[in-house]
């Protein structure tokens, strides 16, 4: 669990009581304090809600340092991450763990011209 009593609001996103968290790894505290000390603006609980439930510790340090590469841009704003997206192959549905895109401006949806990619 993470040690501070209390994050204090910087007047633009919201405080954090620590204490409330569920336990992470150490790999994922870690990047969880990257995130905290970069963030300007932003609330990082909604982040820390969405990746609580996730069974792979990999996969929410990969999420938070993607987010926080993000935010400091070192990856391109307009990429894009989804969290277990559904992919057919061979007539099956498999489940990624995380696709990138790259926002298209001319084709801003490309389900419409490639329906299998649709979620499921």
């Amino acid at each position: 669990m993470i040690d501070a009593p209390r994050v204090p609001s910087n007047g633009l996103s919201h405080d954090i009581v620590t204490s409330n968290l569920p336990r992470f790894e150490p790999a994922v505290q870690k990047a969880i304090q990257k995130l905290r000390l970069f963030r300007d603006g932003i609330s990082i609980e909604p982040i820390i809600k969405k990746i609580a439930d996730w069974k792979s510790p990999y996969e929410q340090e990969f999420y938070l340092t993607f987010i926080r590469l993000r935010l400091g841009r070192r990856i391109h704003p307009e990429i894009h991450i989804t969290e277990q997206y559904p992919v057919m192959g061979n007539g099956k549905k498999y489940v990624v763990d995380f696709k990138l895109a790259l926002t298209d401006e001319i084709f801003p949806d490309l389900t419409l011209w490639f329906p299998e990619t649709r979620t499921y």
